[in-house]
């Protein structure tokens, strides 16, 4: 009975914490107890099976509610490992003191048993983390809750500090706790603390909390991490107190062509210049219309401009020195008449405001007082002239028709222009040169008519193109001289018929050329030198007073070629035959009036030096004399006739 009670007390002094016991079945005296455990079967409070954290399944049942005993400290000088006797539990001092009695709940949770049989063998002592069972028959091993461990010296479940194992982040600070613990976040940075029920660093609001550093004039704004002091619009910090901005020194605040600024404090106001008021706001300057008040103390016009205003005058007026009275302008003074209305027109009369202009005779006003237009006469009063009228600026004139002149400022008379010349324009106009110093019109005879003259030819000729007298070509138009040995020649308003007779020994080689059978050319037969081999006939018409002169001053009108070639060589010499003319006064031509002009070795020209007045005809010769070899084998002879008409076309 000793030994029972001794390991019932032993048992109660062993830690509380324990694994929950799911079954405990206990058989006879021969049988082993056998106690099985589920570790998700756990208690938080022992004797009640209902407050268990996480429900036991259906093969775990609750262990009994835990024993009420008084506490009993048992001093053991040595506990060994258990020993195990036949029938008796032998046990070294161990002495039994009770002093007090507290009610200590006991959880076991876990329990790992050690099997004895109940009749032979009983446990003296159980080994470090055991205790005794209440019946003494095996040791019990305790585990403990998390965030405890087993405690050899006090023989219990004892707190296990984790901060020591460095289980919170580098930022946060560890915190012990009764089997557990807590990482609090460490605020460092200025402005923020640390909010327990977060665990974060929450922002200071020092505006709410009466912390910050503002003066009374400012206002406190909460930043994160600080807060701001500001001042009221128009003010500026300067440490804790607000002063005031001067807006005027900026020169945009006030538009300078309306207003200058004045600061107030707070704030400003544009103070409006001369000509603008303000619009109510002190901010912003309106143009003042004075000309809706009294007209702006004008006369006539008032026009409004922005910040001022001006006086203007009407057309026609002028401003006054006092700005705002206008005064009558005298245009035709100021400005000249020339320039306002045309002299030659007009004369210039001012009007009150304006001015207007005087028609002249002859002009007409265009309806605007300003203009003057020419009146034409002509078309209004048909009866001015006796046959033209023409208008002219400002009046009019008569003309005539050609063939008459104005005989006064109305009549008309004939004009004889055969006398006096075709009038184009007041001028007397000449067709022809004339050597009487009077105009020539017609190139044969004028006659008279009414208003115009009239053109005649002479006998011969045809009029062309009004004045003009043209040679008829009888020989061609009429053939003329058709006999046999006859030659026409058609001259100046008339024609010849030449009768060409042949010497004999002589046969015709053409029209105009007789030439001898036969040459002396035989140096055995003595030749007759004076012997005519050749006879050429000329027949040149001219008109009087003709001469055409060439670059040497002379007209060449005829060309004399012997056929001959070396050794045979010719002498040329020139006279003249006749000269015939009807009329006295005609000047009859002379050797002098021609020259024989030498051009190559058998070629010789004849040249007209001065011209020739007609009618006359003229009989000219050119002996060309041969010689071979020195000695004369015979000559040719041309007769050249020349006929001057009498007139000059």
């Amino acid at each position: 009975m000793k030994y029972f009670v001794l390991l019932y007390c032993l048992a109660l002094i062993l830690p509380q914490s324990l694994v929950g016991v799911q079954q405990v079945v206990q058989s006879s005296a021969s049988d082993v107890v056998t106690v099985f455990r589920n570790s998700n079967c756990r208690y938080r409070t022992y004797g009640n099976c209902r407050l268990r954290s996480v429900p036991c399944p259906s093969s775990a049942q609750c262990y009994p509610p835990p024993v009420v005993q008084q506490h009993v400290d048992v001093v053991q000088q040595h506990v060994d490992l258990p020993v195990v006797q036949q029938h008796v539990v032998q046990q070294q001092h161990v002495d039994v003191v009770q002093q007090h009695v507290d009610v200590i709940p006991t959880t076991q949770r876990h329990v790992d048993v050690i099997h004895v049989p109940r009749q032979t063998k009983r446990i003296t002592a159980c080994p470090q983390g055991h205790y005794l069972s209440a019946d003494g028959t095996h040791c019990k091993h305790i585990d403990c809750d998390v965030g405890f461990t087993f405690s050899d010296e006090y023989l219990k479940c004892v707190d296990i500090n984790e901060c020591e194992r460095h289980v919170c982040l580098h930022d946060e600070s560890c915190i012990n706790t009764h089997g557990s613990y807590i990482c609090r976040k460490i605020c460092t940075q200025s402005g923020y603390r640390l909010d327990v029920r977060t665990n974060t660093c929450e922002d200071i609001n020092e505006c709410v909390e009466g912390t910050h550093l503002c003066g009374p004039q400012q206002t406190c704004i909460n930043r994160p991490g600080g807060h701001e002091c500001q001042c009221p619009p128009g003010f500026r910090l300067n440490g804790p107190l607000c002063e005031d901005i001067n807006e005027c020194l900026h020169s945009h605040v006030c538009p300078a062509e309306t207003s200058h600024c004045h600061n107030i404090p707070g704030s400003y106001r544009c103070v409006c210049k001369s000509g603008f008021k303000d619009d109510g706001s002190g901010k912003n300057c309106l143009d003042v219309n004075e000309c809706l008040i009294g007209n702006g103390g004008c006369s006539h016009v008032c026009i409004n401009k922005f910040g001022s205003y001006e006086c203007s005058c009407p057309k026609g007026y002028e401003l006054s020195p006092d700005g705002r009275t206008c005064l009558d302008i005298n245009e035709c003074a100021k400005y000249g008449s020339s320039h306002l209305c045309t002299p030659e027109t007009s004369t210039c009369v001012n009007t009150p405001g304006s001015y207007h202009c005087d028609c002249k005779l002859g002009f007409r006003d265009d309806g605007s007082r300003k203009n003057c237009l020419d009146v034409d006469e002509c078309s209004e009063h048909t009866h001015l002239c006796q046959q033209k009228c023409v208008n002219t600026f400002g009046s009019y004139k008569c003309l005539c028709n050609r063939g008459y002149r104005l005989v006064d400022t109305h009549r008309c008379e004939d004009i004889d222009e055969c006398h006096e010349g075709d009038f184009i324009n007041t001028v007397a106009y000449s067709r022809f040169k004339s050597d009487t110093g009077r105009p020539q019109l017609c190139q044969g005879h004028c006659e008279n008519t009414l208003g115009s003259y009239h053109c005649t030819c002479p006998h011969g000729y045809k009029l062309q193109y009004d004045h003009h007298c043209v040679d008829v070509n009888e020989c061609q138009e009429h053939g003329y001289c058709r006999g046999h040995n006859q030659t026409c020649v058609n001259l100046g308003g008339s024609f010849r018929c030449i009768q060409t007779e042949c010497p004999h020994g002589y046969h015709r080689d053409g029209a105009q050329r007789l030439v001898y059978a036969e040459i002396c050319d035989d140096p055995h037969i003595k030749c007759d030198i004076n012997q005519i081999i050749c006879y050429s006939y000329a027949y040149i018409p001219f008109r009087s007073n003709f001469l055409l002169k060439s670059e040497s001053g002379s007209h060449e009108f005829f060309t004399f070629i012997v056929p001959i070639e070396p050794p045979i060589i010719a002498e040329f010499g020139l006279r003249m035959i006749s000269v015939k003319s009807p009329n006295l006064h005609v000047r009859s031509a002379t050797r002098e009036d021609f020259y024989l002009k030498r051009s190559k070795d058998n070629e010789v020209k004849i040249a007209l030096l001065n011209p020739l007045e007609g009618p006359q005809d003229i009989e000219l010769e050119i002996e060309a004399k041969m010689y071979k070899n020195g000695i004369q084998i015979g000559r040719n002879i041309a007769t050249v006739m020349l006929f001057i008409s009498e007139f000059e076309y």
